[in-house]
C-alpha cells in the first residue's frame, strides 16, 4: 500500500510545464479544459476546470478521490489503472485549486484519423457513421462484457461511476482483446472513501434515463449501464437518434425496466 504519490498529492501549476501534442486531437468540453503538460518527467492531461464548475469542488473530496487509488493494494491498484483515467494530482494556482492532472489512455484507446492525428475512441464510435457500417454485433457485445466487468468491479469496491455515458468509455480492439478505459473520473462517488467531488449533473442523453438529481448509486449507475448496453448492442439505431427516436421499445423504456428490476431482485449490491 502507498501512502501517496512523491511529493504530495498538490501540484503548483507554475511547475507544470506546458507542451504541445500535435499528433494527438484533445476532446475538451463540459465542465473542464484538457491540454498537455509534462510533471516530473511525465506527460499528462492537464483538466483544467471552468470558473463556474471549479467553485462548486469539494477539494477535500478531490483531494480524498486521488489519495484512494494511491492507498489501494498495488494489485488493485495497477488494475484501476487500466480500467480508468484516474486523477493522480490536484493543481493549485496562487494557492486556489484549478484543476487535476490526467494519466492519458494508451495508444491503443485512439485511432488514426486521414490526416495522421490520433483522436480519441469513444464507445459511440461502435455503431458507425454516415457512410461507415458499425461494428458486428459479435464486437460490440464483447466490449461491452468489458464495460460491465469494468463497472461492477468499482462498484466491488464501493465506487459509483455516476456519469456513465458513451463519450466517457473509450474502447480498444487492439492488442490482447477488447478493451476499455473510463474517463471523467472525478466524476465518480464514493459514500465510504470520499463522497461527491461535485453536485451531480448529467447530459441530455442520460438525464432522460436516471434525472440528474438523484442521488448516485449502484442502482442508478446499472440503470444507466443498461441503457448504454441498449443504445449500443442496437443494429438499428444511429447515435444521433440516441432516445428519442427508435422504432420500438426505446432504450429509456429498457433501462427503466431494468432498473426496476435490479431493484426487485436486490441487485443494488455488487
Amino acid at each position: 500500500m502507498s501512502e501517496g504519490p512523491p511529493g504530495g498529492m498538490v501540484v503548483d501549476e507554475a511547475l507544470l510545464e506546458r507542451r504541445d501534442a500535435p499528433g494527438v486531437v484533445i476532446l475538451s468540453g463540459g465542465n473542464a479544459v484538457l491540454d498537455w503538460h509534462r510533471h516530473r518527467g511525465h506527460d499528462q492531461l492537464y483538466k483544467r476546470f471552468r470558473p463556474e464548475h471549479r467553485d462548486l469542488i469539494d477539494e477535500g473530496a478531490l483531494l480524498r478521490l486521488i489519495r484512494w487509488r494511491w492507498e489501494l493494494p498495488a494489485p488493485d491498484r495497477d488494475r484501476l489503472d487500466q480500467l480508468a483515467a484516474w486523477p493522480r494530482y490536484a493543481v493549485r494556482a496562487g494557492g486556489r485549486l484549478t484543476g487535476v492532472l490526467v494519466p492519458p489512455a494508451a495508444d491503443r484507446f485512439f485511432t488514426r484519423r486521414r490526416d495522421g492525428r490520433l483522436t480519441p475512441r469513444p464507445l459511440h464510435g461502435l455503431l458507425g457513421a454516415a457512410g461507415r457500417p458499425g461494428a458486428p454485433t459479435a464486437v460490440r457485445l464483447a466490449v461491452l462484457g468489458r464495460l460491465i466487468r469494468a463497472v461492477r468491479w468499482l462498484h466491488g469496491r464501493d465506487v459509483v461511476v455516476n456519469d456513465l455515458q458513451p463519450e466517457n468509455v473509450l474502447y480498444t480492439l487492439d492488442g490482447p482483446g477488447p478493451a476499455v478505459h473510463l474517463v471523467d473520473c472525478d466524476s465518480m462517488t464514493s459514500e465510504r472513501h470520499w463522497g461527491r467531488v461535485a453536485p451531480v449533473t448529467a447530459p441530455d442523453l442520460m438525464a432522460e434515463v436516471v434525472p440528474a438529481n438523484v442521488e448516485p448509486t449502484v442502482a442508478t449507475d446499472l440503470t444507466k449501464l443498461m441503457a448504454v448496453v441498449a443504445l449500443t448492442a442496437r443494429e438499428t439505431l444511429t447515435y444521433a437518434a440516441r432516445l428519442r427516436s427508435a422504432p420500438d421499445t426505446s432504450a429509456r423504456e429498457v433501462a427503466d425496466r431494468v432498473g426496476d428490476v435490479l431493484g426487485r431482485l436486490g441487485l443494488d449490491q455488487p
